[in-house]
């Protein structure tokens, strides 16, 4: 089974804003966006959305039947959600990154919880037979990378990943989080 991970499109919220679980709206249009991803998917295959809407618009679009799983929403930031990352502050973020991704400081979830909802996930989708497709956030992919190709968290939260990209997992490192 090969696994094709979708960013969703580019949200309406300006650059510096932390939203997580915030359910925020598409900047823009998809059609101009659905040749080009239709083109890299295969003609049949199940598709899995996180149900915030700007995933979920995605879905509707691509898939006559889209299933949504809140496990694939974003880490919840807590009190940090819609703040602007530069007025919380570098000390705050550094407390973070030391507590090793805590849910402590802003009262939301902890990096340890949020793996273990996507793990948890992925260690379902084992299906041999049919491609999946599935449309998710950043922190999702990223984690999910981390867990594939042995790096840090830390490190995969900065690997650069676009706006309605696509990331193929081929079928022999699926499920990234068999042994949980």
């Amino acid at each position: 089974m090969s696994v094709y991970l979708i960013r969703h499109p580019q949200p309406a919220i300006e650059p510096d804003i932390c939203y997580g679980r915030s359910d925020i709206p598409l900047a823009g249009p998809l059609e101009p966006l659905l040749p080009s991803l239709r083109a890299q998917l295969p003609a049949d295959y199940r598709l899995v959305s996180s149900p915030l809407q700007r995933c979920a618009q995605l879905a509707q679009a691509l898939h006559p039947q889209p299933q949504f799983d809140p496990r694939l929403q974003e880490l919840d930031f807590g009190r940090w959600e819609l703040q602007h990352w530069t007025a919380l502050g570098a000390s705050t973020l550094d407390n973070w990154i030391a507590s090793g991704l805590s849910d402590d400081i802003h009262g939301g979830e902890s990096a340890a919880a949020f793996q273990r909802r996507i793990f948890h996930w992925c260690s379902e989708q084992i299906d041999q037979t049919q491609p999946l497709v599935v449309i998710t956030h950043a922190g999702v992919i990223r984690t999910i990378l981390a867990r594939i190709n042995g790096w840090p968290l830390l490190q995969a939260m900065n690997h650069p990943l676009e706006y309605a990209s696509i990331t193929r997992i081929a079928h022999q490192d699926w499920p990234p989080c068999a042994h949980i």
